[in-house]
């Protein structure tokens, strides 16, 4: 199994703490200025502690994630207490997209998103170039099975 990079651990705590801010100030504003009662402040603090906690549990998440990807399957493992896994068969692959949001590319991170008829599932963060690896692998082994 493979391992994401050592930043993918940098890379989620940064998102969730600007996700964390940006709605614990949301909702602390509206509480604020559309005059609703000072008892609903709870919510913003609510939703401080579960960005804390999921802060908290980000060593788990990245200790728990491996994938492989060959020209037989894709397949992605994650999580300890619920074990969620992923395969795919290589030639059901209809697409693979590369996408880089603007905090990703703060950490050189990129997410590989694989697409079947019946839905997508991602891969990532992975390095830029691991990610272009992989859809090249992928969409080669998927056009060949075409032929």
């Amino acid at each position: 199994m493979t391992r994401l990079p050592r930043d993918a651990r940098m890379y989620w705590v940064v998102s969730g703490l600007v996700r964390m801010a940006v709605l614990g100030i949301g909702l602390a504003a509206a509480v604020w200025f559309l005059n609703w009662p000072r008892w609903l402040f709870v919510a913003p603090a609510i939703v401080v502690v579960l960005g804390l906690i999921d802060l908290a549990i980000v060593t788990l998440r990245y200790r728990n994630y491996g994938y492989r990807v060959d020209e037989r399957e894709f397949f992605v493992a994650r999580g300890r207490w619920v074990r969620r896994t992923v395969t795919i068969a290589t030639p059901k692959i209809l697409n693979v997209e590369v996408s880089q949001g603007p905090v990703q590319r703060l950490f050189n991170l990129a997410k590989v998103t694989v697409s079947q008829v019946v839905g997508t599932h991602d891969l990532g963060p992975v390095r830029p170039e691991e990610a272009e690896r992989l859809r090249a692998l992928l969409l080669d082994v998927a056009e060949r099975e075409e032929r």
